[in-house]
C-alpha cells in the first residue's frame, strides 16, 4: 500500500554526495576492501524518490548502469520524466515495493543505496531490508544505509510527539506541517529565556525545523514510522543478514583518534572491538543519524581507516 504522504508532498530533488560510488569505493579502500571498476559497476537505489540522486551519478558514470526503486507512482513518474529529458540511457526507475523484490530477477549489484529508507519502514519491511540487501549485492559489494540512530533521537523524539500531537486532527499533510511549526515556535517563545536543557533543545530544534522545507519536516519529524536504533543494533541485524557493518560514509567525522588522549584510552579499555568503540562515540557525540556501510560478511576489512592509502589518491 502506498504512503499517500509521499504523493501529497513528495521530497524536493536533491543529491547525495556521500552515496556515490566513487565515495563509497574511496571509504572501502581506506579500509583495505577493494570494490568492483567504478566505471562499469551496477549501482541500485532502494527508495529513490524523484530520482535526481541516480541521475546525476548516471550522468557521471556513463559507462555503469543504475536501478531506481521506490514505491510511490508519482516518484517514479517524475524519475522517469526526468530521465527522458535528459536522454539518460544508462538508468531505470521502477515503481515497487522492497517486499516484493524477488533477488534472482534482479541480479547483483556492487553499490546498494539505501538513504532515507530503514527508520520509515514499517517493522515488517525493516527486518526485510538487509536480507534483500545481501541477496543483491556482490561478492565485493558496497553497502550504504542511513538511519536515525540513538542516542540522539531519544530527546528529538520529544519533539516529534509535540509535533504530532498538536496535528492530530488535520486533513492534509501540509495542515499538518503548518500547525506544527505554529506549535514548536509557541514552545519557544514561552520559554525563551530559561536556561533548563529543554529550553535549550527547543530552540536548537526549531533553528533547524525553519531551515526546512515542509516536505523534509514532515518526512523526519512526522512520519508514522520513525524507528531510531543504536549502532550495536543495526550492526547486530547485519550480522544475523551475513553482511558486516565497516564505518559510516562520512568516517573523518567522527574518529577515535581527534580525542584527547584519556578518552581515547578509557573507550578502548572499555569497549573492547570496533563496534563498541563505534557506540561509545555515539553517546559521546549524542549521535542522531548514522551513513553506515557494510559489506559481505566474507570480507576482510581493515578495522580501523588506513591513512596510507592517501598516498595512492587524487586530493
Amino acid at each position: 500500500m502506498v504512503d499517500l504522504s509521499y504523493e501529497e508532498l513528495p521530497y524536493l530533488q536533491r543529491v547525495h554526495f556521500h552515496t556515490h560510488p566513487r565515495v563509497l569505493a574511496t571509504t572501502a579502500e581506506f579500509l583495505g576492501l577493494s570494490t568492483a571498476a567504478i566505471e562499469s559497476a551496477r549501482v541500485l537505489e532502494l527508495g529513490c524518490a524523484g530520482g535526481s540522486n541516480l541521475l546525476a551519478m548516471a550522468a557521471s558514470m556513463p559507462a555503469a548502469t543504475f536501478v531506481g526503486i521506490d514505491y510511490s507512482p508519482g516518484q517514479i513518474a517524475s524519475a522517469n520524466a526526468m530521465a527522458t529529458a535528459v536522454a539518460a540511457g544508462n538508468v531505470e526507475f521502477h515503481c515497487q515495493s522492497i517486499a516484493d523484490m524477488m533477488p534472482e530477477a534482479w541480479g547483483k549489484f556492487d553499490f546498494i543505496i539505501a538513504h532515507g529508507l530503514f527508520s520509515w519502514l514499517p517493522e515488517v519491511l525493516r527486518q526485510q531490508l538487509l536480507p534483500l540487501c545481501q541477496s543483491l549485492l556482490s561478492v565485493q559489494g558496497i553497502l550504504y544505509m542511513s538511519h536515525n540512530t540513538l542516542p540522539g533521537w531519544h530527546p528529538r523524539r520529544a519533539i516529534r510527539d509535540l509535533m504530532l500531537f498538536h496535528a492530530r486532527g488535520q486533513k492534509t499533510v501540509r495542515a499538518q506541517v503548518a500547525v506544527a511549526r505554529q506549535a514548536i515556535e509557541h514552545w519557544v517563545d514561552a520559554l525563551a529565556g530559561q536556561e533548563t536543557s529543554y529550553a535549550r533543545l527547543l530552540q536548537s530544534e526549531w533553528e533547524t525545523i525553519q531551515r526546512l522545507d515542509d516536505a523534509y519536516v514532515y518526512h523526519d519529524y512526522m512520519e508514522a514510522d520513525n524507528h531510531a536504533v543504536y549502532l550495536q543494533e543495526i550492526a547486530a541485524m547485519a550480522a544475523e543478514a551475513n553482511l558486516q557493518f565497516i564505518a559510516d560514509a562520512a568516517f573523518v567525522r567522527r574518529r577515535l583518534d581527534d580525542l584527547e588522549a584519556p578518552l581515547q584510552g578509557f573507550i578502548v579499555e572499555s569497549a573492547g572491538n570496533f563496534i563498541s568503540r563505534e557506540q561509545y562515540v555515539d553517546y559521546l557525540f549524542n549521535e542522531s543519524f548514522r551513513r553506515s556501510l557494510f559489506c559481505q560478511a566474507k570480507a576482510s576489512p581493515y578495522a580501523e581507516p588506513s591513512l596510507a592509502v592517501i598516498r595512492d589518491c587524487f586530493v
